[in-house]
């Protein structure tokens, strides 16, 4: 069987689209995904298994240059939290990349919950914050 290196798929929410990522004792195969969560944006993201329950996931800008990377585990659930400090991504960006994870890879996921699947910032959150600032007087 010839290795597969660079497979580029599209990956939407809501699709059901899989990467099926296959694992062999001395062969790793490397997954590039263009993934697009719905709000006009694109994220192009590179993830590569390991033996043991183990990923890389790796945001790359404009095709060329690292952004962010890190090893998760594909057996525990992803809290955006831990991401956030291992990513050194926050906002937006890290709901796309943990939507990406969790609809291209299957690992189980807790999104932040002030933004939307569209990694929007949830409406009621931003008219909540309004009314907590203090009024001066």
């Amino acid at each position: 069987m010839a290795k597969r290196f660079g497979e580029c798929i599209d990956c939407r929410p809501g699709e059901g689209t899989r990467v099926m990522l296959k694992q062999a004792t001395n062969e790793l195969y490397v997954t590039r995904v263009n993934f697009q969560p719905g709000n006009g944006t694109m994220y192009e993201l590179v993830f590569v298994p390991f033996m043991g329950g183990e990923f890389l996931v790796a945001w790359i800008i404009g095709g060329r240059k690292g952004r962010a990377c890190a090893i998760f585990s594909t057996v525990e659930t992803l809290h955006w939290a831990y991401a956030a400090e291992k990513l050194g991504v926050s906002g937006c960006d890290l709901n796309a990349i943990m939507v990406a994870i969790r609809e291209c890879l299957g690992v189980e996921v807790v999104l932040d919950p002030r933004y939307d699947e569209q990694c929007n910032l949830r409406r009621d959150l931003a008219s909540e914050r309004k009314t907590d600032l203090p009024v001066g007087g």
